[in-house]
């Protein structure tokens, strides 16, 4: 489960998705299909499936929901970007300007 600006989401049982609060009309449900984790950020939230694979939904205006086709560990939602723990125990970064720690 993760809490969000306005918003909460969760991880049912059977790995579906489930988002309940103050969610704008103009986000898309949450996707369908098997996730691991969930993060519910500022406007957006991201989940990871359990192949790996990260889908991100909501506002999108500064790409926070256009994650990089690779696999994560975990992923976290914030104001505006989003980071993962890729399954090597990199980081990836989406956002024009989000760079990943050098440390």
């Amino acid at each position: 489960m993760s809490v969000g600006y306005e918003h909460a989401c969760g991880v049912r049982v059977d790995g579906s998705l489930v988002c309940w609060g103050n969610i704008p009309r103009s986000w898309a449900a949450p996707p369908l299909g098997v996730f691991s984790s969930v993060s519910a950020g500022y406007r957006h939230n991201c989940a990871v499936q359990r192949s790996g694979s990260v889908t991100c939904w909501g506002d999108n205006s500064n790409g926070e929901a256009t994650p990089p086709p690779l696999q994560f560990r975990s992923v976290s939602a914030g104001n505006g970007f989003s980071c993962g723990v890729k399954l090597d125990g990199g980081v990836a970064c989406w956002h024009p300007t989000a760079l990943p720690p050098t440390s």
